[in-house]
């Protein structure tokens, strides 16, 4: 039996993910991130993605917070499949699926820790993230 290590295998979407995760430079003024999750909504089907995906896409988006969307940030949430799942009312081989195809799809880049669980901290309730971890395993956790 293969030795879980929470790293995922490397791929093209996982190298596209991870090189437009790294340029973002925080959203154009004026623009809120929830109006960006409304933008994706109504384009959906020609991202080819499904209410699924946008539900799991809208819990990610409801865990970041305001800061973490402008210049000098980056949006990293780090909720396990377990919260996606009861957040979503799907199961967390549904999740597991959407939250392949939002990679697939540069949508979202996920970043891997040694352990294969899930973490952050911040600087008080408001402040900027100090560490931030998400997971490939397969407990979900």
């Amino acid at each position: 039996m293969a030795v879980k290590t929470g790293i995922r295998k490397q791929s093209e979407e996982l190298r596209a993910a991870s090189i437009v995760a790294e340029s973002f430079e925080g959203l154009n003024e004026g623009l809120e991130f929830m109006s960006l999750l409304n933008m994706v909504k109504r384009v959906k089907t020609a991202l080819g993605l499904n209410g699924t995906d946008i539900n799991v896409l809208e819990v990610l988006f409801l865990h970041s917070q305001k800061q973490d969307w402008l210049n000098g940030s980056r949006p990293i949430v780090w909720p396990s499949n377990d919260l996606l799942a009861e957040r979503t009312g799907r199961s967390i081989d549904t999740v597991k699926r959407s939250l392949s195809r939002l990679i697939k799809k540069v949508i979202i880049s996920p970043k891997d820790s040694a352990n294969g669980k899930r973490f952050g901290h911040r600087y008080g309730l408001t402040g900027p993230k100090l560490h931030i971890w998400t997971s490939s395993n397969k407990t979900g956790t």
